[in-house]
């Protein structure tokens, strides 16, 4: 199981793990080229591994924006709470305006 980490990823760090997987595909390709296949069989094991590294990578960088930005709303929210009172505070968010009375 992976170590929790509490310093958030950075993009420099997602940049440098597509950097790792590019060279290895680079290597990879030029072993097929070259006809290498043990280093070509290397290679491919590595791609194997450091793929979902990446994406997952990505992932976690999205999440923690997503984090981010989700917290900076709910703070606005509740200081928009202890601001100043507004004059229809019990009216429900997600009530839809009635009908016109047709017979009006």
């Amino acid at each position: 199981m992976a170590t929790k980490q509490t310093k958030p990823i950075t993009p420099q760090q997602v940049q440098d793990v597509e950097g790792l997987l590019q060279t290895l595909k680079d290597k990879a390709q030029a072993a097929h080229q070259a006809g290498d296949i043990y280093m070509n069989g290397i290679y491919a094991e590595l791609v194997k591994v450091v793929s979902p590294i990446t994406t997952r990578a990505h992932a976690r960088m999205h999440r923690e924006d997503r984090a981010r930005i989700n917290k900076g709303v709910k703070e606005l929210r509740k200081a928009d709470q202890k601001g100043a009172p507004r004059a229809n505070k019990t009216r429900d968010p997600h009530a839809t305006t009635p009908a016109p009375d047709p017979t009006v």
